[in-house]
């Protein structure tokens, strides 16, 4: 993997070059922008950019070293962070946004990642032109894959499908037979454009249609249709459908993490520099109630309020930052044995009250002895915010899931609210972003956060009765250690 290293500080290129060199990386470092451009025409894979150059900006030189090599990726670091140059970084293309002095363990990590992402790419790239190809050539050649492939007459209805109906969708092929393929197809919309695609106005030798469809056990599926017309007596449309459920959702969290890199750098510095002023202000204001009440009775009353207030919004400020420095630098998790029915069944029963005051359900379907290696402090948080979230979304009733299946253990949160809408479905995940009027935005990229670092995921879906469905999923505890 090729490095290219942009830093006009010589002492620290040499430093970076011998570390990422040892690391089996093959290094050119430069040390200003025109020779990096110079660089860049011959190749290379990941760019390590320092904002401050003499020649030129380094957010400047980033979307010009992407269009010279528009698959690699770059790191900017810089020792003047700003909200500017992080927004003008993430525009450029940056893969992440770090601040000066970089921990050694942090730039590998993130610079590791990032051939990583790039692997994936490349890889993803291979298998579209594979697949591709392969539809070039089998296109009307039934074979067994992982796919639905299927046969429909003149009507839009199923003369022929293979097993992979019954793997993807969890209907067994005989029970599909003669059924229309439309009224699988969730939104009546999506199903309107699902029949013209097949209709005899698709005369085009092949047309691709991407719809949500229904499995048997009621969850969704995003999938990706490709139709072939053909002349047959029996059959008038060749149809192969693939399941991109989990690629879009992979999409979805690339972007995510990017975004909460990106705001949790800027996010700690600015909680940082804004606490030292807050604890003076908070410690001042004590001693101000303090003189006040040396001022006899009168006096004390007509300015009790005034303060009281403003210790108020001040401590509520603290909370928030406390909020910021969570999200942007999570504290390392101690790793002990962790039963999940215990700890959701004791945050129900800390939100049962409030829960009852607003005329709402709640209810636990739980395997007993569920467990999971975690910091329970923090796996608590993550139940407590989901199950705060799903009662003040609901209209009467939260269902709370545990299971314990092939080595994972799931956490699932339903409710029957009005849903996600889908133009918020992008920044659910998003630090800042709340439908709430007294929300910070903070809530769900925390939870995100702390998933993750217990190698989890999260993810949400619309629910087939109407609500929305927060699933956790968790690696189970090795067996050897629960006994």
């Amino acid at each position: 993997m090729r490095l290219l290293i942009v830093d006009d500080n010589s002492a620290l290129a040499e430093n970076l070059e011998e570390l990422f060199t040892e690391e089996g990386y093959e290094v050119s470092a430069v040390g200003n922008a025109k020779a990096a451009l110079k660089v860049g025409k011959v190749g290379f894979d990941i760019a390590v950019v320092d904002v401050r150059l003499p020649d030129m900006p380094g957010t400047t030189l980033l979307p010009k070293l992407r269009a010279l090599q528009p698959n690699s990726e770059a790191v900017v670091v810089t020792a003047n962070a700003d909200l500017d140059s992080a927004i003008e970084a993430m525009k450029g293309g940056a893969f992440a946004y770090l601040t000066k002095p970089v921990r050694t363990e942090e730039l590998l990590l993130t610079v590791e990642r990032a051939k990583q992402r790039i692997e994936l790419e490349r890889r993803s790239e291979d298998l579209t032109h594979a697949l591709e190809a392969s539809e070039r050539t089998l296109r009307k050649v039934m074979d067994t894959v992982s796919a639905v492939i299927i046969a429909l007459d003149a009507h839009g209805r199923i003369r022929f499908v293979n097993r992979g109906a019954f793997e993807l969708l969890g209907y067994a092929p005989e029970a599909l037979i003669g059924r229309s393929l439309s009224s699988l197809v969730s939104d009546p919309e999506d199903r309107e454009r699902f029949n013209l695609s097949l209709s005899g106005e698709a005369t085009a030798e092949s047309t691709d249609t991407v719809v949500e469809v229904r499995h048997q056990n009621g969850a969704a599926r995003v999938m990706r249709w490709r139709w072939s017309v053909v002349s047959d007596e029996e059959y008038t449309t060749l149809g192969v459908g693939t399941d991109i459920t989990h690629e879009l959702e992979l999409e979805r969290k690339i972007r995510a993490a990017e975004r909460l890199a990106a705001a949790g750098t800027l996010t700690a510095g600015l909680a940082h520099e804004i606490r030292n002023p807050l604890n003076a202000a908070i410690l001042q204001l004590s001693l101000l109630n303090r003189l006040t009440r040396r001022l006899g009775p009168e006096v004390e009353s007509s300015i009790a309020e005034p303060l009281e207030l403003v210790q108020s919004e001040l401590r509520r400020l603290d909370m928030l930052l406390e909020n910021f420095l969570q999200f942007a630098r999570p504290r390392d998790h101690a790793r002990r044995m962790v039963d999940v029915s215990v700890l959701v069944d004791r945050a129900v029963s800390l939100e049962r009250e409030l829960a009852k005051k607003q005329k709402k359900r709640l209810e636990v379907v739980a395997q007993p002895g569920v467990y999971v290696l975690g910091d329970e402090s923090a796996l608590s948080q993550v139940v407590l915010n989901l199950l705060k979230n799903a009662i003040e979304a609901a209209k009467s009733k939260v269902v709370v899931h545990v299971s314990h299946r092939f080595g994972r253990v799931g956490i699932e949160f339903d409710d029957d609210g009005p849903g996600i809408s889908p133009e918020h479905e992008d920044q659910v995940f998003d630090p800042f972003f709340t439908t709430k009027p007294d929300g910070t935005g903070l809530g769900l990229p925390i939870v995100f956060t702390m998933v993750e670092r217990h190698e989890g995921t999260i993810r949400f879906e619309r629910r087939p009765g109407g609500g929305t469905r927060f699933c956790v999923t968790l690696p189970a505890a090795p067996e050897s250690d629960v006994r």
